[in-house]
């Protein structure tokens, strides 16, 4: 610590003191009597008692005088002094004690220590001061080398340790400015860590999602508020990962989930998870919630921990069941009277000649619509339990393309919209008639009632390798690939579904992809906004394997 350190206080001043004065005064009280002794007739002469007076100015100096109020260099004054009443001292027992001039050295070296470049030539100059003061106040000088060598080598000797002690103190300085300037630098990094680390939670606890951190050892770290209300919700502790919830639920809201296929005490055995739907809470006061989970490591591959999100999302869930009830009821209201139209149909072609009154291809128009209509609706009530049930038959899918283009092609001359046929038969596979021919209507629908008048609808199929390979691709509107990927979803529709005119509840190719896939099959889309959507379905051929 620098001798000459300055605060604005009483303490300040009194460590200034005890760092610098107060070593000088200590060897003072023991050197003075000494001199008393080794010189009783002069010990009471003018330099004795000066030297005392001048070490007591110096050392009431030190204590009292403010020296927070003038700049540093002001304090040099303390160890000038010392270096006065020093050289006073020093006089008196020039020739009894020599030693008394080791009195000097605690100023010198304050000096050389305690200030800057000009503390070292005070430091200096002080020492050669001390050193031949006697020889001045007598009036005598040294005889010979020998004597001037016995009267210089102690002040030089005081002198080059003075200037040893200043460059060692520079360094020190130099090396205490730069650890300032490191702790300064991460304080303030810390200070910004802290900060960040109050927004980050701030703005965790001010979100809706439950957010859990647990360390590499299972503990909790963090938990935002609405982690806490929901784990306290499903009677889980907030201390521990592995230990199990007391009310959580599968989707059906009745089985318990067992503790270790919870979400929290797989995700911290490493298990990534996405969006996994449990119910928490006591039966009759559930709610729904979306839980991923994953592991947090750094770089170089160790565990740090486990993050899980939870959402609740029981209004959502809850809208959901209102709007496959809504479709129960609504489905089950159309196929009652529908089911009477088509059994009146058919008791209408039994008794009257349909096709001697000229009107028989439409008749059967009207039949195989109802009956259509009939299946679609069916659909619509097996859509909850996300299944398609389907009876294969060996056919040639030629046939059912030819006559989805037949009934596409009066609302496509409508739209004015061009309908081509690419159809090489014969591609016989093993499907349910019915069910893929409500594929086909499907995308031929689609391509139709999306694509803008003068533009084209093309309609492949062919056996390629063992796959029927049936595509339908339009000039359309086209898609993104957001949409795209959602396109299978049950109720979803696409932008320009929603802001344009066209109809629909959004199920058909939902009811398309579980067609396909009941059938082993694959289908994709491609599509580009402006440009156009090319769907690509592929079935097992001749009795072949499912399509990868």
């Amino acid at each position: 610590m620098p001798l000459h350190a300055q605060g604005s206080t009483i303490r300040a001043r009194w460590e200034l003191f005890t760092r610098g004065q107060l070593p000088f005064l200590v060897l003072l009280v023991l050197i003075a009597p000494l001199v008393v002794i080794s010189e009783p007739d002069g010990a009471w002469t003018g330099p004795f008692v000066g030297g005392l007076v001048v070490a007591a100015m110096a050392t009431v100096a030190a204590i009292v005088i403010p020296w927070e109020t003038f700049r540093r260099q002001w304090i040099a004054v303390v160890p000038i002094l010392d270096l006065v009443s020093s050289a006073l001292l020093y006089e008196t027992a020039y020739e009894s004690l020599p030693a008394s001039f080791l009195l000097s050295a605690f100023p010198i070296l304050w000096l050389g220590y305690g200030f800057h470049r000009w503390g070292l030539p005070l430091a200096v100059a002080g020492a050669f001061l001390v050193s031949l003061f006697p020889l001045v106040w007598r009036g005598t000088v040294p005889d010979g080398a020998f004597e001037w060598g016995r009267a210089l080598i102690i002040p030089l000797c005081a002198a080059l340790t003075a200037v040893w002690l200043h460059f060692v103190s520079r360094a020190l300085r130099a090396r205490v400015s730069e650890v300032e300037r490191v702790s300064s630098d991460l304080s303030e990094s810390i200070e910004q860590l802290e900060d960040r680390k109050r927004l980050t939670s701030a703005i965790i606890d001010a979100i809706d999602v439950g957010v859990a951190f647990y360390d590499a050892d299972g503990t909790m770290q963090h938990l935002n508020a609405t982690g806490r209300e929901l784990f306290r919700y499903a009677g889980k502790p907030e201390s521990r990962a592995d230990e199990a919830g007391l009310f959580v639920f599968g989707p059906d809201r009745v089985s318990p989930v067992p503790p270790e296929q919870q979400v929290s005490t797989r995700a911290l055995g490493g298990e990534h998870i996405t969006n996994e739907v449990e119910w928490i809470g006591q039966p009759g006061n559930q709610r729904a919630v979306l839980v991923s989970a994953r592991g947090v490591t750094r770089d170089d591959g160790a565990r740090l921990g486990t993050v899980v999100i939870v959402h609740d999302v029981t209004q959502l869930a809850r809208a959901v069941q209102v709007r496959e009830d809504f479709l129960l009821s609504v489905t089950h209201e159309l196929r009652t009277p529908l089911t009477s139209i088509v059994g009146y149909v058919d008791l209408i072609s039994d008794a009257l000649d349909w096709k001697g009154a000229g009107v028989g291809r439409e008749f059967e128009v009207i039949t195989r619509n109802a009956e259509l209509l009939l299946s679609r609706i069916d659909d619509l009530l097996r859509l909850p339990e996300g299944e398609v049930a389907i009876e294969p038959t060996t056919i040639d899918l030629s046939h059912l393309a030819e006559r989805s283009i037949e009934d596409i092609l009066p609302r496509a001359e409508s739209s004015r919209v061009k309908v081509r046929a690419d159809v090489t038969p014969p591609v016989v596979a093993d499907v349910d008639e019915g069910r893929y021919r409500q594929v086909i209507d499907n995308l031929l629908s689609n391509a139709v009632k999306y694509t803008p008048p003068g533009g084209s609808v093309t309609v492949e199929l062919r056996e390629i390798d063992g796959v029927a390979r049936l595509v339908v691709r339009d000039t359309g509107v086209g898609m993104t690939q957001e949409e795209v990927s959602q396109l299978f979803d049950p109720f979803f529709r696409a932008r320009q579904a929603r802001d344009g005119a066209a109809g629909g509840f959004g199920i058909g190719l939902s009811i398309a992809h579980g067609i396909v896939l009941a059938h082993d099959g694959t289908i994709d889309v491609e599509s580009e906004p402006g440009v156009g959507t090319t769907v690509t379905v592929r079935l097992p051929a001749n009795g072949g394997g499912p399509v990868g």
